[in-house]
């Protein structure tokens, strides 16, 4: 294959692969429904090739599923498998964004760049835009992380992220909480490069619930800290000194 041919093919699994993800995030694409690569193929007028190895990467993200001979359909995750990704969420990120706070001079060198995904947010939240509204989102949380210079601690954070984008966000767009939630992003941000390492981890954990359905009480979940130990059990109150 040629090069021009290479880079086409690559850049139309990369737009076929941020609009079946985008249709997988927004609930377009119904569970438990297959979905064929070929109709798909036909539908956007692409051939069946850069649609096929989207959904196998859709699969690889833990998305959606292959159904042999039949297609792809949505995986479906039940409360407790939700319930589950919340807590290795709040075990992985929480530790890992108060870390941040020993770099925080890597962050200051951001800022600019951070600052125009907050604005973006903030945008998208105002016009109800929720496609736009989760990839800032996502834009800002991997931006923060991405200074501890840890591109496997990014993989599997941005994947249970998208996991539970399945679920949390859309509950919080159709109760009309984009907005405050849009708030809370610049709120974290502030904490992040100003507050305590409590401060931070207690905003963090909310963050993440805010996101997870109404009904989620995260059950008892240990996190360190850098030498601080908290115990979660729905909040983040105390942090004291790990022995």
């Amino acid at each position: 294959m040629a090069n021009a041919q290479i880079l086409m093919h690559e850049s139309l699994r990369g737009q076929a692969l941020h609009i079946l993800k985008t249709r997988v995030l927004m609930g377009d694409f119904k569970a438990g429904e297959i979905y064929s690569s070929t109709a798909i193929a036909q539908e956007l007028g692409v051939s069946n090739s850069p649609i096929r190895e989207a959904l196998l990467s859709l699969v690889d993200l833990g998305l959606m599923e292959a159904v042999r001979n039949r297609g792809f359909r949505v995986v479906e995750f039940d409360e407790a498998s939700r319930r589950k990704i919340i807590e290795i969420r709040l075990m992985l990120e929480v530790p890992t964004v108060v870390k941040v706070l020993g770099v925080r001079d890597r962050i200051a060198a951001k800022r600019d760049e951070i600052e125009d995904f907050l604005a973006e947010i903030e945008a998208c939240a105002e016009k109800g835009d929720f496609v736009g509204y989760l990839a800032a989102d996502r834009k800002f949380h991997l931006a923060i992380i991405e200074v501890l210079e840890n591109e496997y601690l990014n993989d599997i954070i941005g994947q249970l992220r998208d996991q539970t984008r399945l679920y949390g966000l859309k509950n919080v767009y159709a109760s009309g909480r984009l907005v405050r939630e849009a708030e809370t992003h610049r709120e974290l941000f502030h904490a992040i490069l100003n507050g305590s390492a409590e401060e931070v981890a207690q905003m963090m954990a909310d963050h993440i619930r805010a996101n997870a359905e109404d009904s989620y009480q995260p059950t008892a979940v240990h996190i360190l800290v850098n030498g601080w130990e908290a115990a979660e059990e729905g909040r983040v109150s105390n942090l004291t000194a790990a022995t």
